[in-house]
């Protein structure tokens, strides 16, 4: 079940990890990963006979985020990079990062990180006003164990910045 059909979730915005299709993880490898971050509990994992992930909802036990991740490979990935990579290379990208750009043009899979906030108000559809209760930290800490975990790199592609590599 994704978080989109909880009226308590509101989504925020999504980022990308991208890699290669042979490191996708065992679920066990995520739940593994994230036990790094504290108050992270697992939801409703879905993942393939080989215990690959396919996707999980992960939600915060003290803070107001929650999160989608949903596996992706293939010619869906591939037709989107295209655009991403011209965002990515007309950002401000550090001179480090060139290596990412290129590990990101070889990837053919990645994990669409769907980030929630919990409403606080009572109508779920009214506009976040409050952008100052609004902590990014837990999703940064979240990319960086999956780029970690799947040698991959950690994309916002709203921003066109490379978050994680």
């Amino acid at each position: 079940m994704s978080l989109f059909q909880d009226g308590r979730y509101q989504w925020r915005e999504t980022c990308f990890v991208l890699f290669d299709p042979g490191r996708q993880p065992t679920i066990e490898q995520v739940k593994s990963a994230i036990s790094a971050i504290e108050n992270l509990e697992i939801l409703k994992p879905v993942f393939d006979d080989m215990g690959r992930l396919e996707s999980v909802s992960i939600c915060s036990t003290c803070e107001t985020v929650a999160f989608d991740l949903c596996y992706l490979e293939g010619e869906e990935v591939v037709e989107s990079l295209e655009d991403l990579l011209y965002d990515l290379k007309h950002s401000a990208l550090e001179p480090d990062q060139e290596g990412s750009l290129k590990r990101i043009a070889s990837s053919t899979a990645r994990f669409d990180v769907l980030h929630f906030q919990l409403v606080a108000q009572e109508d779920p559809q009214d506009d976040f006003e409050e952008e100052e209760d609004f902590d990014p930290g837990t999703l940064l800490l979240l990319l960086d164990v999956l780029a970690d975990l799947t040698g991959g790199v950690a994309v916002d592609p709203q921003s066109g910045v490379i978050l994680s590599d």
